[in-house]
């Protein structure tokens, strides 16, 4: 890109930036509104009112937090707290949702710290708000938008969810993060020992492991993850624990080189029990 195109993208995004202040500003037809609907979202008396004023007024507010960053990090707790009650109507619960891979977008240093409200959202009560919140999440991961093991961990655990349909989207969802353009955005060697500690049972946790290994494909992928699962037999004192990392051990395919570390791993174990028993 050229100087002069450099210096009139910077000027436009100046003059877009300069815009959206304006519309928020206390001077502005808008902006002398939008305290009064901060105010509004955060009364209790709020919930015993119709529910067009709650739609209208938590709608307004989510646009509002768009546009203005101070306006978002004075609203956030509000918004998160709005959509993770399942008292309200879930078609609220679900706009607001929506609204949340935008301020993702605009606002990703303020919605860091919120990683984990947005990924409890995953196990909601209510089908919709689940399906809803990874499709939200999957668009952000596929486009490169947000990067967090976090989301991916969390949302591994949805492989057996008990609706086919969420069943299916987060599988697809891992399918499009394994081809080899995206794949650089998550790391599977990490997932499956995050989920040893997570007590989920056996069986589930297996049916997501061997899901899981499957984008396990490359060589250094594969010696990357035996060398954590041998790591984690060699420190851990539970038995079924060791047991799983075994399984999953088990169910890779292994290459010559694999094969050795893990010879080498078993000699090992092999030298330090005779040496217990003498």
């Amino acid at each position: 890109m050229s100087k002069d195109k450099i210096k009139e993208h910077v000027v436009l995004e100046t003059m877009n930036e300069s815009c959206k202040c304006s519309i928020v500003n206390d001077q502005s037809f808008v902006g002398r509104y939008g305290p009064l609907i901060s105010k509004l979202s955060h009364s209790r008396d709020l919930d015993t009112n119709g529910y067009y004023l709650r739609f209208f007024a938590y709608k307004a507010l989510s646009n509002l937090m768009v546009i203005d960053r101070k306006y978002c990090n004075d609203n956030i707790a509000l918004l998160f707290n709005l959509i993770q009650k399942e008292k309200y109507n879930d078609n609220i619960r679900q706009i607001l949702l929506s609204r949340v891979g935008d301020l993702i977008v605009r606002w990703p240093n303020i919605f860091e710290p919120w990683k984990q409200n947005i990924a409890f959202l995953f196990f909601d009560s209510d089908v919709l708000m689940r399906k809803k919140s990874i499709l939200v999440i999957s668009r952000l991961l596929i486009n490169g938008v947000i990067k967090s093991k976090e989301y991916c961990n969390e949302l591994a655990k949805c492989v057996v969810d008990v609706d086919e349909t969420v069943r299916g989207l987060v599988r697809l969802l891992f399918f499009e993060l394994g081809r080899r353009n995206v794949k650089q955005h998550i790391s599977f060697t990490d997932i499956i020992p995050y989920l040893f500690c997570r007590n989920m049972g056996r069986k589930l946790f297996r049916a997501i492991a061997i899901f899981m290994m499957k984008f396990i494909t490359k060589e250094q992928e594969k010696q990357k993850f035996i060398d954590k699962l041998t790591a984690w037999i060699k420190t851990n004192r539970d038995a079924n624990m060791n047991i799983d990392a075994i399984f999953c051990l088990s169910n890779l395919n292994f290459s010559e080189k694999n094969i050795t570390t893990l010879q080498e791993f078993i000699q090992g174990i092999e030298a330090v029990s005779e040496k217990l028993q003498i």
